[in-house]
Order: structure tokens, then sequence, then C-alpha cells
């Protein structure tokens, strides 16, 4: 896709990166997962934000892409069935019953927000675009929706693998299934990855239809016609809209940046200088530095900058979670470990002596889990 309609790619990752701040801006009800040590000048967070968010989209359809045979059995709209009126408000009353139960209680319908992209976009796309997943599955083509799923799966998989290393992360906070986790993700929370993939391409193809987007998919018989004013519109509107969302995660869903040894608590601004200088920078930099890179220090005091580096990087917590913890007595992580986190969660909400945002239970429940199995 991307060597074949480089243009098209491009338009289609300022796409992905608003579809996914859709899903962020959900997130700001739903509370199921958070960003942990995040780069903390501003201007690198924005552009991380939409480059990481600008590969969702194809990311998932050049997966799929490769899964697809060589011989695609495609058809063009006129000759794809029309959904019936039944199959139609069914798929319509379900996509705006998952679109709206999460929104109105999120404990117990969360699941249910992967859904709605594909249950309200597809009977519309199934007489219209020959890539329709639900009109290729009416003229008796399973193939497409099948790959479809296993494209979500191995991206799923993927993403989950890369999370798992990386020192900025998201951390979930699924209701029911916080103990049992492959990676960050709880085990059933994989099942997400696959409607999600159905909602993708559902979106993606709306867009080409609509004359949004140019056509991306090589594979594609009947050329849709690209408006390009249109397009400008919706570009300028999907920016102003990217803006507003990320400011709306970084208000609500970073909960921390990546700590300097300048930042944390207890180490002297000295100390963290000549420690920089051992090319020392952050919490795990010191948790791995050999003796001789610390020698000169005092080592009692190096003993107490490594335990507040060990609480720094639990879960990426930062400088504010550490800070936080202190307030409430906690200073190293097998005294996490002893706390319980309900009670921790309670009392720093009524000290109130820390950076913002507060602390929330499930955030907490995080940091006691981690700090209970750290070795």
């Amino acid at each position: 896709m991307l060597l074949s309609r480089p243009g098209s790619f491009l338009g289609l990752s300022l796409a992905s990166a608003c579809y996914w701040l859709l899903y962020e801006c959900a997130n700001v009800r739903l509370e199921n997962w958070y960003y942990a040590g995040i780069p903390r000048d501003p201007w690198t967070r924005t552009v991380g934000v939409l480059v990481s968010f600008a590969t969702v989209l194809p990311g998932v359809l050049e997966i799929h892409a490769v899964l697809e045979p060589r011989s695609d059995p495609a058809r063009n709209p006129g000759e794809l069935p029309h959904p019936s009126r039944g199959l139609r408000r069914a798929f319509a009353i379900s996509g705006w019953a998952f679109l709206a139960l999460p929104l109105l209680a999120p404990r117990v319908f969360f699941p249910l927000i992967w859904g709605p992209a594909f249950l309200l976009l597809e009977p519309w796309l199934a007489s219209r675009d020959d890539r329709s997943l639900l009109g290729r599955w009416l003229a008796g083509d399973r193939g497409p929706l099948l790959r479809m799923l296993l494209a979500g799966a191995i991206s799923g998989l993927l993403w989950e693998t890369w999370n798992s290393g990386s020192p900025a992360k998201w951390i979930y906070t699924v209701p029911f299934f916080e103990d049992s986790k492959l990676f960050e993700m709880p085990y059933l929370g994989f099942v997400g990855f696959v409607p999600f993939a159905l909602g993708c391409h559902s979106f993606a193809r709306a867009l080409v239809r609509l004359g949004i987007l140019a056509e991306w998919d090589p594979r594609a018989r009947v050329p849709a016609r690209f408006l390009a004013k249109r397009a400008a519109v919706a570009s300028v509107t999907g920016l102003v809209f990217a803006a507003l969302a990320i400011a709306a995660v970084n208000r609500w869903t970073i909960r921390s940046t990546r700590a300097s040894l300048a930042e944390l608590p207890g180490i002297p601004t000295n100390a963290a200088v000549r420690l920089e200088s051992a090319g020392i920078l952050f919490p795990e930099d010191l948790l791995e530095a050999s003796a001789s890179a610390t020698e000169g220090f005092d080592p009692a005091e190096r003993e107490a900058w490594t335990e507040t580096a060990r609480l720094a990087a639990l879960k990426q917590m930062g400088a504010r979670g550490v800070d936080w913890l202190m307030g409430a007595g906690v200073r190293t992580v097998p005294d996490l470990a002893r706390r319980d986190a309900d009670v921790l969660q309670a009392e720093l909400v009524a000290r109130g002596s820390g950076p913002a945002p507060t602390p929330s239970r499930a955030e907490v429940r995080v940091w006691v889990r981690a700090a209970r199995t750290a070795p």
C-alpha cells in the first residue's frame, strides 16, 4: 500500500490518528487504560501521539492485505446483494446500543465499544463498495471477513508485544480482569482486537466511498471518486479534532512522564548531574549501573536513591507516583507491596499532596499488584 499508493497511504495515516483518538475520547469515560512513561516535552509527546496513532489503520489493513490470496473474487457494487431491511435494522439497533451502553454504564458494558463502527457502517457499504466485508459475506465470500478477524488478532498480539518492553506504554485497568494478563493485556481483552479490526476496515472504506480519502486498496476494482474540496474540509476538521482530543489525553489519560533522576525526590541536584555525566539518566539506568559507575557516593545515600529509582520504574509511575506515595510513607517497593490498594488510595485522596492528577483506585491497584510480583 505504501509503495503502490503513497498519497492514499498518507491520507489513511491521518484518518487513522483521528479514528483512534475517537476511542481515546471514549476512554475518558471508560477509564480502561492509561499511559505512563510518556516523554515530558509537549512537542515530542504530541508528534509521538500522532505518529503512533497514524499506524493503526495502515497496520491492520496491511496485515489483512498480506493474508489475502492472489486471486481475489471481488465483485462490482452492482453485483453485490442488498442487505434486507430486517438486517439493516438489526445492525443499526445493535450499533447504536453498542455505542451508547458503554458510555452510560462503562463498568458493565465496556467491551461493546469495539463494535459500533462495523455495525453502523457496513449496511451502508454493503451495496456500494466492492470491498465491503458484509457485502462480500452476503455474496457468499466469507474469506475477507474471516481474514480481517485474523488480522485483528495478529495486530493485537504485535501491539501488546511491543508495548511490554517500551518505556512509554499503555497500562490496562479493565474492570474484573486486572489480575490475569499477558504482557499488559488481560487474556480476554485480546478478543477486543477482533471486532476492532472490522471497524477499522469499515471506517477506511467509508471514507473512500464518501470521496474524503483516495482509494488506498490496490485491489479495489471500481475506483471511487475523490472529492478534493471535501477531503480538504475533512482534513482541517480532523486536525482540529486531533488537537482537542490530544489535549484530553494529556489531561486525563497520561498519568506519568518518563522521569529523569533530577526529578526524583531525595536525589540532590549535584548528585543527579554527576550521575547524568556518567550516562545514568533515568531510574532504569541507575538500577542497571555497575558499582564503578556510582563510586564516590555515600553507600547509604546510593542505596536510598536506588530504592527511589526502583519505585519510580515500577509500572513507569515516575516522579508523580513517587511523590504521592512518599507523602503516604511509602518509600520502597516492599513498603508498597505491604499496603492494601483501596486503603492506600483513600489515604492519598485524603492527603491530597502530590502533582495532578490524583491517583485513581485502578492505578493504585496496578502499582500494588506490580510491587507484590516484583523480583
